[in-house]
């Protein structure tokens, strides 16, 4: 399996590293943390072969950007699969990353993930419901599945 080499700003190993279930990385803006999470995830996903993950963003039009601007780059000597149609990465090893967005929910509900990455917590998580019913359902199965938000406060709700 090839080796992806990530690099993190100095701050960042303390919040990526970290083992609790729920890791908030409270940010400002252009603080790093998309990448740090892309990071993350391309890392975990090499490591744990046929892990799960969830890539939560605001609006849908942002996801093809995420995966063209932070993950492609990082991906381009590996042997991944990005299929756009399906909002699907898939890595080597059967590892795994469905993205989808916060402004329908739904679409996300009924399967389970080791991982969930929440970008823009701040703004998703206006909407709590998407929490409590879309979100933790999710990681149920898994004792051991971590959810990470990232984000800037912007106001009201859980983040």
């Amino acid at each position: 399996m090839t080796k992806v080499e990530v690099t993190y700003l100095p701050h960042q190993p303390a919040v990526f590293d970290c083992p609790t279930r729920n890791v908030v990385y409270v940010k400002g803006r252009r603080a790093g943390g998309t990448m740090g999470a892309v990071n993350r995830l391309v890392e975990l996903a090499h490591s744990r072969p046929g892990s799960r993950h969830l890539w939560v963003d605001t609006v849908q039009r942002n996801i093809s950007r995420y995966v063209r601007r932070y993950f492609l780059p990082l991906l381009r000597n590996t042997d991944y699969r990005w299929r756009g149609d399906s909002h699907l990465l898939e890595f080597e090893g059967g590892a795994h990353c469905d993205f989808a967005s916060a402004e329908r929910p739904e679409l996300m509900e009924g399967f389970a993930y080791d991982y969930i990455w929440v970008n823009e917590a701040g703004l998703v998580l206006r909407n709590e419901a998407l929490y409590y019913y879309t979100l933790l359902p999710m990681v149920l199965e898994a004792p051991q599945a971590q959810l990470f938000f990232i984000g800037a406060p912007k106001g009201p709700g859980l983040f």
